[in-house]
């Protein structure tokens, strides 16, 4: 790691809460951790993973961890850590108060419940999303559809939806 990425990754590092991936034929698995300390000339950092292993692992398997209070944050943007592991706890922790839509900036991300959600998509939802700007009410489909409308209609401008998704995922 030259001088620059190695700063960087100091820098990024500045909160003991961390993502650690202590499995490198698990590369998706990321921990969460405490860094107990940084060793400069090797490269490496000591962790506390939440289920008291200590653990010693290179810093480029370790990125920064957000606050608690971001957990449930409707939007990613509004994010201070961007990392992989960042964003799919964001999205876990959504998905799992049956919260499945979340915004990434004007993005909506759905994730497919696999069951019902009570009262999501109730006249009464429709009706509030209806002129609101995107961001003013908890990230939805009507939100986005609404603010597509609004731009056709309203402003003469074309409008294009993208969906994308797995074969079964629930698109249609």
């Amino acid at each position: 790691m030259d001088a620059v990425a190695h700063a960087a990754m100091r820098a990024s590092l500045s909160d003991d809460r961390v993502w650690a991936q202590l499995d490198t034929s698990q590369p998706d698995d990321w921990q969460p951790a405490t860094l107990l300390s940084r060793d400069a000339p090797s490269d490496a950092v000591e962790l506390l993973t939440e289920d008291g292993q200590r653990a010693v692992v290179p810093a480029a398997r370790v990125v920064a961890r957000n606050a608690d209070d971001q957990a449930h944050t409707p939007d990613l943007a509004q994010l201070v850590h961007l990392s992989d592991p960042c964003l799919l706890h964001a999205l876990e922790n959504r998905y799992a108060s049956n919260e499945i839509y979340t915004y990434t900036g004007s993005i909506l991300i759905a994730l497919n419940p696999w069951k019902a959600v009570e009262s999501l998509y109730e006249a009464d939802q429709l009706a509030a999303y209806r002129g609101q700007p995107l961001g003013a009410l908890p990230p939805h489909l009507y939100a986005l559809a609404d603010c597509a409308y609004r731009g056709l209609v309203q402003e003469g401008d074309d409008q294009t939806i993208l969906v994308s998704g797995e074969s079964g995922a629930g698109k249609t």
